[in-house]
């Protein structure tokens, strides 16, 4: 008897123990298990924004990986299943995110740099965005309904609107204030002059400096001074190219037809391009010394067809400069080095701009 109370307890165990197994694996299977997302992106490369044509709704971001040296084409729509959208305007990181500005569309997109996979999509329907610069825990957006819109960067949300001049553009920030280009571009002739210097804190205009006709790129120097690439009113004046200095806010006219141009260190490099010529320059300035020290930059014969963007490696000095081709086809991203020297040449989407993102470990 006692042999037989011995082995119905040993299977009465064997069944319970069973029971335990089992119920611990239905409760694994219930169990929601996040997948791990895959990296698109490479940890050292270079963004690059191709806005695309005008209602084609065909803007893209391709990625430049400087270890494969490969190109990853389109890098939103293959990790989103949509694309972009429609003219792609401005592309920053901060913080850890891209901050994509979709013109056409209307949009926002925040996108994490590594998987390439919207984080959100933050309307701003009948604003027409256009560039993108950030303070602290706030990004600040140009808008061509005249206005600048304040996001929170925490929680991805608009929290203030200000309205500054005629269809803002280019902004950048020096020191603890912003300067906003106020394009005029949808005027024509353009008869906007100024640039809105704004206290990022208080959200407030201080005051509006009178530049060139048609200020659009702004970029700021080590020294704290600001410069300007005026489109000027596609008539009577042309392109100009301006100086706000740092303190008295004194402004210079440079006498340079600028259209687009990049500063690193204390040299700036300009680059003008004639639409009706095709004749095209790229100059290096010095902001220290407000002189042109280098005439031709490119040293070695290499031609780009139609300059749409430049921008410099701060890790190496390294310049990059992409070519729109003819604004149809796909373009192409040359890199040289700090003395006008090609380095290599690839193709990326259609158009792209001077919005060039350097992502590192």
């Amino acid at each position: 008897m006692k042999k037989q109370l011995s082995q119905i307890s040993k299977t009465v165990k064997t069944l319970l123990g069973w029971t335990l197994v089992l119920t611990l694996l239905a409760a694994s299977c219930d169990r929601h298990i996040e997948p791990i997302e895959t990296p698109l992106i490479g940890k050292e490369g270079i963004f690059i924004l191709n806005e695309g044509g005008f209602n084609a709704n065909n803007s893209s971001i391709s990625f430049y990986d400087f270890n494969t040296k490969q190109v990853v084409d389109d890098a939103f729509l293959d990790a989103n299943q949509r694309g972009l959208g429609d003219v792609g305007n401005d592309l920053k990181m901060y913080r850890g995110k891209l901050y994509c500005v979709v013109n056409n569309s209307e949009v926002l997109e925040v996108i994490n740099p590594t998987t390439m996979k919207s984080i959100k999509s933050i309307s701003l329907t009948g604003k027409l965005p256009r560039m993108i610069e950030f303070y602290q825990d706030k990004a600040f957006v140009t808008c061509y309904n005249g206005t600048v819109v304040r996001i929170n960067t925490e929680l991805l949300t608009i929290d203030g609107t200000l309205n500054v001049g005629s269809n803002p553009d280019g902004i950048c920030l020096i020191g603890d204030r912003l300067y906003v280009a106020n394009s005029g571009g949808y005027d024509y002739p353009v008869t906007s002059k100024t640039v809105s210097v704004i206290d990022p804190v208080s959200f407030t205009e201080i005051k509006k400096i009178e530049v060139g006709v048609g200020p659009r790129y702004i970029v700021g120097d080590d020294q704290g001074d600001v410069y300007v690439a005026c489109t000027g009113d596609y008539a009577e004046n042309g392109p100009a190219f301006y100086r706000i200095a740092a303190g008295s806010e004194e402004v210079t006219n440079l006498n340079l037809p600028v259209i687009n141009f990049t500063i690193h260190n204390q040299k700036a490099y300009l680059y003008h391009y004639d639409y009706y010529t095709q004749a095209m320059w790229i100059k290096v300035f010095d902001t220290h010394t407000e002189n042109i020290i280098k005439e031709n930059f490119i040293a070695d014969g290499t031609t780009i067809k139609i300059p749409y963007g430049i921008k410099v490696d701060p890790l190496n000095g390294y310049v990059y400069v992409t070519d729109a081709i003819d604004f149809q086809s796909t373009g192409d991203l040359f890199c040289f080095s700090p003395e006008g020297k090609k380095q290599f040449k690839v193709g990326v989407g259609i158009n792209p701009s001077g919005s060039l993102v350097f992502k590192r470990k």
